[in-house]
């Protein structure tokens, strides 16, 4: 089952606006996506392996090696 909802990030959790229809203790998969910019100097470890995972995927056009020198630009010209 897939399911999309919103929730507001406050005190360290995720709070729901209404209660899920699962039984208690169900293991589930979170996804976050935000509205906040990338930060580079924070989140480009995950970007990264998450750009180098498609990479190696069997729709990539790309290489790895391209990809990690396009994610290294990218870093460089964020720090200034």
């Amino acid at each position: 089952m897939t399911t999309t909802v919103e929730a507001i990030y406050e005190q360290g959790k995720l709070v729901l606006p209404q209660p899920l229809s699962l039984p208690e203790h169900t293991h589930v998969r979170v996804t976050i996506e935000s509205d906040l910019p990338l930060d580079a100097e924070q989140d480009s470890p995950e970007l990264e392996a998450e750009l180098l995972k498609a990479a190696n995927g069997p729709f990539a056009s790309y290489s790895a090696e391209a990809l990690r020198d396009a994610c290294e630009k990218v870093i460089k010209a964020k720090r200034g």
